[in-house]
């Protein structure tokens, strides 16, 4: 009998390919998730709009985390229970603009721009760049400036409570929300409701280790524009496929593995 499994999962680069948003490649291990009963959990810097699209797309019923862990949505009946486990956004992109001001950092944020610049440098369609413009806790910047600055930005954050990571294509400015934190929560949550969960839980970038880090398995998936980031765990695999391609390796190959260990 397999313990008591939970999939959390990045989305871009990993469940959905980085350049099409494809998760066809996929198919396979949701299959298999969904006939063992075994919950998918969407752990993305993506809104609640956007999430809300790709939960339906999937036909998910589970729990969801958005912005990089700034809100947990849990399904309660037809409605949705949320948890803010973050800041304000209007709170944190005063902070950041002041310090754009001050210091003459270069960035250009998501309230910076239009959607038809944002859909340019995403892919995304018009309609769905301005699901993605929907945050309520965080901001992503595509940021232009030198790495000099770029430390100083992230020191000057740290110093108003604020933390700077590196997503898939944006970097990413939050409060002390993280990715792990929200699963952190969402454990406790299961755990209230008499489960002892066990996760599994994959991504490609350095916003998704604290999530990795909280996991029982952690996968990171092999990303098509840069190299694996520096990272250990005591049950760490690396894919060697691209995206959901190595994201169907690597849940078909743990849930194998499982299933025979617990025979």
């Amino acid at each position: 009998m397999l313990p008591d499994l939970i999939v959390v999962t990045d989305l871009d680069a990993t469940l959905l390919d980085h350049f099409d948003y494809s998760y066809s490649a996929a198919e396979p291990a949701l299959q298999k998730l969904k006939v063992l009963g075994i919950p998918l959990v969407l752990n993305s810097s993506k809104t609640i709009a956007e999430m809300q699209g790709i939960r339906q797309l999937l036909k998910l019923d589970a729990p969801f985390i958005v912005e990089n862990g700034a809100g947990l949505l849990v399904p309660e009946g037809a409605s949705l229970k949320e948890y803010n486990l973050g800041m304000n956004r209007a709170e944190l992109l005063s902070v950041i603009h002041d310090l754009r001001q001050t210091h003459g950092f270069k960035f250009t944020g998501f309230a910076d721009m239009q959607p038809a610049l944002l859909a340019e440098l995403t892919g995304l369609s018009e309609a769905g760049a301005k699901l993605a413009m929907q945050r309520n806790f965080t901001e992503a910047l595509s940021w232009e400036d030198s790495d000099a600055q770029l430390q100083l930005f992230r020191e000057k954050l740290q110093q108003a409570g604020l933390s700077l990571v590196r997503g898939g294509r944006f970097f990413h400015v939050s409060s002390a929300a993280d990715k792990g934190k929200a699963v952190s929560f969402l454990r406790q949550y299961y755990q209230r409701e008499g489960r002892t969960p066990r996760f599994i839980a994959l991504g490609d970038s350095e916003n998704d280790l604290p999530m990795l880090a909280v996991a029982e398995y952690a996968v990171l998936v092999k990303s098509p524009v840069r190299d694996f980031p520096d990272f250990e765990h005591p049950a760490l695999r690396r894919t060697s496929e691209y995206g959901p391609a190595g994201w169907n390796q690597a849940v078909t190959s743990l849930l194998n593995e499982l299933k025979e260990n617990s025979e």
